[in-house]
């Protein structure tokens, strides 16, 4: 389909286990936004953690371990950009 769109959460998408060369395959024309913020670089074990560290432990970008400037690499550089962050 033509009319969706998609946000990329950059937590989100280092615990789904997503690679960059999948990111930057889509049609940048479906990519939305993107809400940037900064984590734990390991994948938390128990599904109750990975729920607590979406909902309130996400951290400043710079600030965390995921590999945020490759995230934003594999992006479009005119995807607008939404911080999420405490």
């Amino acid at each position: 389909r033509e009319d969706i769109g998609i946000l990329v959460d950059a937590l989100h998408f280092w615990r789904a286990g997503e690679s960059l060369a999948a990111l930057s395959s889509l049609p940048a024309h479906h990519l939305n936004y993107m809400q940037l913020c900064d984590g734990a670089a390991q994948r938390p074990e128990s599904e109750q953690e990975l729920i607590r560290q979406a909902r309130s432990a996400r951290n400043v970008p710079g600030e965390g371990g995921l590999d945020l400037h490759g995230l934003m690499s594999a992006l479009p550089a005119t995807l607008p950009v939404s911080l999420e962050v405490p």
